[in-house]
């Protein structure tokens, strides 16, 4: 679907809910990996657990990267810090619902033109922890 010359598509759907599994692998990253070298490292130490290989393939490939290297690995280090420096796991997961949203024109979308609209209006659409989570 196309809105204002921009594409919408169903990649914001591959990674919902998946906060703990996005913060084990930006502590997981080292710098200068390539994705091909990470996505095995991944594979090889079991990092997300029981996934299946083509389920932990297409999370590091279609969402951490999309969502956390649009910059480069800068992001990701910079989200390392963050990390050493005790960061909340809430306040983390706001960081990370601002770089999906940048990610996903339909996820800021709705956040700006739907989301914050109600807000203004007092209308609470959805409970903050709820949007961290579903979002995310």
């Amino acid at each position: 679907m196309k809105k204002n010359n921009v594409t919408y598509n169903s990649d914001l759907l591959k990674g919902t809910g998946l906060i703990q599994e996005t913060v084990q692998l930006i502590d997981y990253y080292e710098p200068g990996i390539s994705k091909q070298n990470f996505t095995a490292k991944v594979l090889d130490f079991n990092t997300l657990g029981k996934a299946h290989e083509n389920r932990i393939k297409d999370i590091v490939h279609n969402v951490f990267y999309r969502r956390y290297f649009i910059d480069g690995e800068e992001t990701v280090l910079e989200l390392q810090t963050l990390r050493s420096k005790y960061i909340s796991l809430e306040q983390l997961s706001h960081i990370l619902l601002m770089l999906t949203a940048k990610a996903n024109p339909i996820l800021f979308d709705f956040i700006v033109e739907v989301y914050h609209k109600e807000r203004k209006k007092g209308n609470n659409i959805c409970h903050q922890k709820q949007h961290l989570i579903l979002l995310s």
